[in-house]
């Protein structure tokens, strides 16, 4: 943990003598755009009947250009369409975290300390049986590489620190994405993949195609058709797997 530490303040080392800025826009570290544990704003329309809400924001709270520190969290709701335009909440789970995130070139990495929580709402099928309890307390840190202008591939392991119910503490991840045109208006496209220990090392995974609209300090709307496949990533559903095809905006940088 020292030596990651020690590696991404060596990312910036000029950035790091320099007077830090409050509340800097843009990004250091790129976005995981497929990573559906990502904290953001937006919707999923989901096959098979249901929507997928988000309600989350990350912020860098100081920073240099090439260095800061950064907050996030999001509620993540899982609904349930029904007759009459209903939609009975059935899961909801809650995430924050904190990271120091470092960038140097065309190298970034992304040290983050991350809770989440899972809950069962009353529009569950499953509703008055007794709650089951899923927390966890992890640490990440991920590598990016762009080894073309408008091109990231990222890497690197997610440990558990604490778990309830406990379980295996290795989580493998590797993703990227690609935009193609430098205009305002780009198509792109990205990939996750996320190899569980606690699920006998199966990989879930996420696959994007979309559009997206650059604001001053980065994308602030995308359009993106996607799909998902493995065990859920929703704590109260942590057995089942899943396998859909969802429509989505988000809105934010």
């Amino acid at each position: 943990m020292r030596a990651t530490v020690i590696w991404l303040l060596l990312c910036a080392p000029r950035a790091a003598l320099a007077a830090p800025e409050l509340f800097p826009g843009g990004r250091i570290f790129p976005e995981p755009y497929a990573d559906p544990r990502e904290s953001r704003f937006g919707f999923d329309w989901v096959e098979s009947g249901r929507v997928s809400g988000r309600a989350g924001r990350g912020v860098t709270l100081a920073g240099t250009d090439g260095l800061g520190v950064r907050i996030d969290g999001m509620l993540w709701a899982w609904l349930r369409q029904t007759p009459g335009f209903n939609f009975p909440l059935e899961t909801i789970d809650g995430q924050f975290g904190m990271a120091l995130e470092g960038r140097t070139g065309t190298l970034s990495g992304r040290l983050r300390y991350g809770h989440a929580s899972s809950h069962r709402a009353d529009g569950s099928p499953d509703a008055g049986k007794p709650q089951v309890v899923w927390s966890r307390e992890t640490v990440t840190l991920l590598g990016a590489w762009a080894p073309f202008e408008h091109a990231t591939l990222y890497a690197g392991p997610t440990f558990m620190l604490r778990g309830e119910p406990d379980a295996p503490a290795f989580t493998a991840q590797l993703g990227g994405t690609a935009r193609f045109s430098s205009k305002r208006w780009s198509p792109y496209a990205a990939a996750d993949l996320r190899m569980k220990a606690e699920f006998d090392n199966r990989v879930n995974q996420s696959w994007e195609l979309g559009v997206l609209l650059d604001g001053p300090h980065g994308p602030v709307l995308r359009v993106a058709a996607g799909y998902e496949s493995g065990v859920s990533e929703r704590g109260q559903a942590q057995e089942a797997v899943e396998n859909f095809f969802r429509l989505g905006i988000t809105l934010g940088d």
